[in-house]
């Protein structure tokens, strides 16, 4: 933990294959507490496989952690790219994970997994953290969040239209009101 106003804890996490997930959220759940309204940055290996993440394939793991971290305004600064964060002989996924809190979540740039010698089956990953000494300047987001429990993308994205169509229609609607009656 850093001292004075940029505070903020970066903790490396493993999420063990044979391990019931949930065991490991409650461990994930008791740093959020610990670092109670500081930054947060968790870098795991969750063998956890989901398209949130960019891996081509979602797991029950995955679906499992995604609810998690989607309820607890957790967020996954991890990029689509083409070189898997896990590679081996047998498969390759997106299971290491760069995960920050809203106080974080515009410090962390530049986030990219590179294929270098990296003497493990699993590639490196590099970020750059930005001046956190503003923790005051936290972003808050109040607009329509969705949770989504299977991937049925087609039906968010006719969602995520109606419901633009609709903001959009009834904003337009509002001005030229306003304007009648000026």
């Amino acid at each position: 933990m850093r001292s004075g106003a940029d505070k903020f804890l970066s903790i490396s996490m493993y999420f063990d294959i044979q391990r019931d997930i949930e065991e490991d959220i409650r461990q994930l759940e008791k740093v959020r507490d610990y670092v109670k309204g500081n930054g947060l940055i968790i870098v795991v290996d969750s063998n956890a496989r989901s398209k949130m993440w960019h891996d081509s394939v979602t797991n029950q793991r995955g679906k499992i952690l995604k609810e998690y971290l989607l309820f607890n305004d957790l967020y996954v600064m991890n990029e689509a790219t083409d070189t898997p964060t896990f590679q081996s002989i047998r498969e390759r996924s997106y299971i290491d994970l760069t995960i920050t809190n809203n106080r974080l979540i515009r410090n962390l740039t530049e986030w990219k997994c590179v294929e270098e010698e990296s003497c493990s089956d699993h590639n490196i990953v590099n970020f750059k953290i930005a001046s956190v000494s503003n923790v005051q300047d936290t972003m808050t987001f109040t607009g329509v969040r969705y949770v989504t429990k299977q991937e049925d993308y087609k039906k968010f994205d006719t969602n995520l239209a109606e419901n633009f169509i609709f903001t959009f229609t009834c904003t337009i609607t509002t001005d030229f009101k306003n304007l009648d009656e000026e």
